[in-house]
């Protein structure tokens, strides 16, 4: 050996040089494999097709769970779109009919009829949800509404 090679090696730590043989090997093998990458090209899709077959399988379930999803929260949407109108119907029907009940009173006053007492709304939800509840009728601690 020349006397500028012993003493590079001796610079140098051992694993330095491997290192620096692995990175050689590497550009050789690099410089060699040039013109076969055509080759690894066409044949790259067929091999990645085979690693990637269970993640698309995996991924196929969970794009039809999601759109599964999708499809309930839609039809959701729809069922309390559906509630919310009606429940303004009634809540509309309610008054009106309390409305109408208070001027018949009125006018069964005003010619001194005889009639039967009505209960409005808002009584027979207080009784109604007494009874639901086990509660007493006028017990007002614990509203639902």
């Amino acid at each position: 050996m020349t006397e500028f090679t012993e003493s590079f090696w001796k610079a140098i730590p051992h694993w330095m040089a491997g290192v620096i043989a692995i990175i050689v090997f590497l550009v050789y093998l690099a410089t060699r494999l040039a013109g076969v990458h055509e080759g690894i090209t066409a044949i790259w899709p067929k091999i990645s097709g085979l690693l990637t077959k269970g993640n698309r399988d995996r991924n196929n379930a969970v794009d039809y769970q999601i759109a599964d999803l999708w499809r309930q929260v839609n039809f959701l949407e729809e069922q309390l779109a559906e509630l919310r109108l009606r429940d303004e119907m009634y809540w509309s029907w309610i008054l009106t009919d309390q409305e109408w009940h208070r001027a018949y009173e009125f006018k069964a006053a005003q010619f001194g009829w005889e009639t039967i007492p009505h209960m409005s709304f808002m009584e027979f939800r207080d009784q109604w949800m007494s009874q639901r509840l086990g509660r007493r009728p006028g017990n007002n601690q614990e509203r639902a509404f």
